[in-house]
């Protein structure tokens, strides 16, 4: 027993020491790789990372190579680092958001991956030999361009103006009407003249209403006004003065069309 015992304590021994050297090795390349990816050089930082990784099975250090992945702009290693960590680390914290971010990164290798590549561009063909025509006889021909046409203006501040015109005259004809019916019933509550003091507010209130009444018709009918001067004035110039001239062999004559 005491020999048994003895042969495991020298076999554990070397076991034990390979162990260390490994996570030595392991420390290492993780240093390398941190030192690596502070000087941006991110894609050797994540092969150091996976090698510590190999030497000592921490799962932070593929962690590490997804980010390095991540930040040197390699999709597919980043997505490969990463759903291998996942896979070997169930309890990983932000579990939830780096699933999200490994289904984001999967979706944009598979649109990449069915975007047909652009064709290349045609050769330029030859151009045409074309034969130089006969000369023609010499010809003076005049064209006038017709005159741009002019934009339309819009008849929509015109309306307006008519239509809030037309609003206000009808309240103001509804409020007269009010007002008319209030001092019938006043008069005939007042006999020769002399009217009940509290019957005055009443007064106040219609004498209010017709001042009101009052505004209302004047404020329309300028605003229908305005919008009827706005709409004869702003047509387009079909209605303009048209004068025109020519002369022929025999003689020469004038025009002028005026539209009202």
């Amino acid at each position: 027993m005491i020999a048994l015992a003895l042969g495991l304590a020298a076999l554990s021994a070397p076991v034990a020491a390979l162990g260390q050297r490994r996570a030595d090795t392991a420390e290492v390349h993780f240093e390398r790789g941190t030192a690596l990816h502070r000087e941006g050089r991110f894609a050797e930082a994540a092969e150091e990372f996976l090698v510590a990784w190999r030497l000592s099975h921490g799962t932070e250090l593929l962690y590490n190579a997804y980010v390095a992945y991540r930040d040197a702009a390699d999709t597919r290693r980043a997505a490969d680092a990463l759903r291998q960590y996942l896979a070997v680390e169930p309890r990983a914290r932000n579990r939830a958001m780096l699933q999200a971010q490994l289904a984001a990164m999967e979706a944009q290798l598979r649109a990449t991956a069915t975007v047909p590549p652009s064709p290349a561009p045609p050769a330029p063909a030859a151009p045409p030999v074309i034969a130089p025509a006969p000369p023609a006889a010499p010809a003076v021909v005049l064209r006038i361009a017709p005159p741009a046409p002019r934009p339309r203006r819009s008849i929509a501040l015109p309306v307006a103006l008519m239509a809030g015109g037309g609003v206000a005259i009808v309240a103001g004809a509804v409020l007269g009407a009010t007002v008319l019916a209030t001092e019938s019933d006043l008069a005939a509550a007042c006999a020769d003249r002399v009217c009940d003091p509290a019957l005055r507010a009443e007064a106040d209130a219609g004498r209010t209403r017709a001042v009101v009444t009052d505004v209302l018709l004047g404020v329309g009918l300028a605003s229908a006004a305005a919008g009827v001067i706005v709409l004869l004035t702003g047509r387009d110039d079909s209605s303009s003065p048209v004068v025109g001239a020519a002369c022929a062999p025999g003689g020469c004559s004038a025009r002028l069309r005026v539209t009202f």
